[in-house]
């Protein structure tokens, strides 16, 4: 199992840190506000951003300006080419020991992150695209079946169940969650 995160603090190792430009980053749509009404958290935060009083040493969110934005998404891209090395490898390996055709992949997060979306920076509880999408892929050996795409609605609770599922063996008793399997992958 692999493990990295991109993730604050924003400190990819070695070449992945110069990796990526912050002037070369492209800012949110969402970060330059214009006169739209702000809900009352962003408010706060951009108005203790602009007083000077901000609490930027907290893993809640808080809000950044243009330069602090560019930074730290140059950062994670790095951090994110870290992990796509790290994954290359991974599957290489499989292969090496003949495992890719009978070998179930996932990659998945447990939240995103705001990366200047609307001025913010880290993670809070709203419900704005780039904290609640994330990344879910499911990798199949390829004679199992052809590639599929959901828009389904699933959570991080729904893992376990369809990881027992796959796996054909029964959920056990309490497990929260229902499979995200179709019925055509189903015992």
């Amino acid at each position: 199992m692999l493990v990295s995160r991109p993730h604050h603090p924003f400190t990819p190792p070695g070449r992945y840190w110069e990796m990526y430009k912050p002037q070369d980053m492209a800012l949110p749509k969402s970060f330059h506000l214009g006169n739209r009404a702000l809900p009352p958290h962003a408010a706060h935060l951009i108005a203790e951003r602009d007083a000077g009083t901000r609490k930027a040493t907290t893993p809640g969110a808080f809000a950044v300006n243009e330069r602090e934005t560019r930074e730290a998404i140059a950062l994670t891209f790095g951090m994110i080419a870290m992990i796509d090395d790290g994954i290359a490898r991974i599957l290489k390996r499989l292969d090496e020991l003949g495992l890719t055709h009978n070998t179930v992949l996932v990659f998945t997060s447990d939240h995103g992150d705001l990366m200047g979306d609307h001025q913010l920076m880290l993670k809070g509880a709203y419900a704005y695209q780039g904290l609640i999408r994330v990344p879910f892929i499911w990798v199949e050996p390829s004679h199992v079946r052809a590639a599929a795409r959901s828009d389904a609605l699933f959570g991080t609770f729904d893992i376990a169940a369809t990881f027992l599922d796959r796996a054909r063996l029964a959920p056990y008793n309490g497990l929260q969650g229902r499979s995200m399997l179709p019925g055509d992958c189903r015992r």
